[in-house]
């Protein structure tokens, strides 16, 4: 802005309606050229800054958007402010809604331990938590907490979630116990087994000693009523 008003009023008048520069007079062409020179640097660098920041934001939204694991974010207070796609597939709460009591979602079995691990979260100083937790829609997921406060002291605020999912590997590890029950369960009846069969082994040898142990015991008076040749 090239004005005759000089004084600092009128420079902050001018600065405000969005003035770039503010050059009273008078002035020479040297100066004038110089802060126009200024400005359409400053001008690139802004542009440059700007179309950097729209590039990454577009890239971490798409991360987020087509990320294959959940995230989520909250608040100081615990409210949800974000949520992606797999967050809502994962935990099966509707999409399109405000994220509100997302606990209800949780499996009852599971809702006091994951109670317990939100207040821990919030009130440790821990800067990573992890827990994991099965939904009412059966999928298990494994998640870690970050605390935004605690990572950059400051300039964050709230935490950042993200849930992966494990039901595969919790399916899994329920086959094998199950596989490993049923053995034991084969074991168990192979030894009543074989103590059965022990057992029957004893009282048929019993049974079998028992006329035998009779007929030793009579057999001297016998011996005794057979003539001599």
């Amino acid at each position: 802005m090239l004005t005759a008003r000089g004084g600092d009023e009128a420079k902050v008048e001018g600065l405000l309606a969005g003035a770039d520069d503010y050059l009273a007079k008078p002035f020479n062409a040297r100066e004038l050229i110089a802060r126009a020179h200024m400005q359409l640097q400053l001008g690139k660098k802004r542009k440059y800054l700007e179309s950097a920041f729209e590039e990454r934001t577009v890239e971490m939204r798409t991360l987020a958007e087509y990320s294959p694991g959940g995230i989520f974010r909250c608040d100081e207070n615990g409210s949800v402010t974000y949520t992606n796609p797999m967050w809502h597939e994962l935990s099966g709460y509707p999409t399109g809604i405000e994220v509100t009591q997302w606990g209800d979602y949780i499996h009852p079995m599971h809702r006091r331990m994951f109670s317990d691990f939100w207040e821990t979260v919030y009130s440790s100083q821990e800067l990573s938590s992890s827990c994991e937790w099965q939904f009412v829609n059966g999928r298990w997921v494994t998640a870690t907490i970050i605390r935004l406060d605690l990572a950059a002291p400051g300039r964050l605020r709230g935490i950042l979630g993200c849930v992966t999912d494990i039901t595969e590997r919790k399916m899994h590890e329920d086959a094998q116990r199950q596989r490993m029950i049923e053995a034991e369960e084969r074991r168990q009846e192979a030894e009543e087994a074989k103590r059965q069969q022990e057992l029957l082994i004893d009282i048929t040898s019993h049974e079998i000693r028992n006329p035998i142990s009779s007929l030793m015991q009579i057999s001297p008076p016998l011996k005794s009523l057979v003539p001599f040749c």
